[in-house]
């Protein structure tokens, strides 16, 4: 693993137990033990690739924390011209204007290198293939109609709802759709949408909460009544 064997092992224990006697990593001021630990991180991989590519996957980014998504940053900076690819998922209905991961993406966008790929709605076999994926079967027409339209096609709201669809299944032992026209929002969902809409104002929330009773289309001029203000400022928000 190189010099920084000791580094990484403070973070990754079983470092320690593949090299016992390894002669912990010599303190520094924080600022440098970050550095030498991205380093020494950066140097691993670059080694790891030396004999084949390697991909490297990092999953939920709007669960990273700042110093992680520091550590991204570093790689991206350093790993650009080796034999490794970066692959990081995220929801962009977590990552909002104020969220870490956004000034992180804003700094990596610069790079050649940075490449986005945003993953649309699924559709027809997509669908019937995600529900197979989680449920283990194979899914009739209706099922896959029925879930398309309760979830738009979203990802995660529809694989969410199958969870929920075979948690109630198994439970009550109903046919799917007895189990379908009585299944509430999971809650997961709930509380994605409620971190979202924590972020925004009271006046913005309210003229969500008249457009919900509205329907989903609506105009401007319909909201002006409600809040008698400029239609286009109340739309920006």
């Amino acid at each position: 693993m190189g010099p920084g064997a000791a580094d990484i092992s403070e973070i990754i224990p079983l470092v320690s137990e593949k090299l016992p006697g390894l002669e912990p990593a010599s303190p520094l001021e924080p600022e440098q033990a970050r550095f030498r630990l991205f380093d020494s991180i950066s140097h691993f991989l670059v080694n790891a690739a030396r004999s084949q590519p390697l991909m490297l996957v990092l999953d939920d980014l709007h669960w990273a924390d700042k110093p992680s998504l520091l550590l991204l940053e570093f790689l991206a900076g350093q790993l650009s011209d080796s034999n490794i690819m970066i692959l990081g998922t995220y929801r962009d209905i977590e990552a909002s204007r104020e969220h870490p991961l956004s000034n992180t993406l804003a700094r990596l966008a610069r790079s050649e290198s940075y490449a986005r790929e945003e993953l649309g709605r699924l559709e027809g076999e997509s669908v019937a293939q995600l529900i197979s994926d989680i449920s283990g079967q194979e899914p009739s027409q209706e099922l896959v109609a029925t879930i398309h339209a309760r979830t738009e096609g979203n990802p995660f709201f529809m694989t969410e709802l199958i969870r929920l669809l075979e948690e109630r299944q198994s439970t009550d032992g109903a046919p799917v759709d007895t189990v379908l026209s009585g299944l509430e929002i999971p809650q997961s969902v709930l509380e994605v949408i409620g971190q979202r809409l924590n972020r925004l104002s009271t006046e913005c929330e309210a003229a969500l909460t008249t457009a919900a009773v509205i329907g989903r289309q609506f105009d401007f001029e319909l909201t002006d009544r409600r809040f008698q203000r400029d239609s286009v400022a109340e739309g920006d928000r």
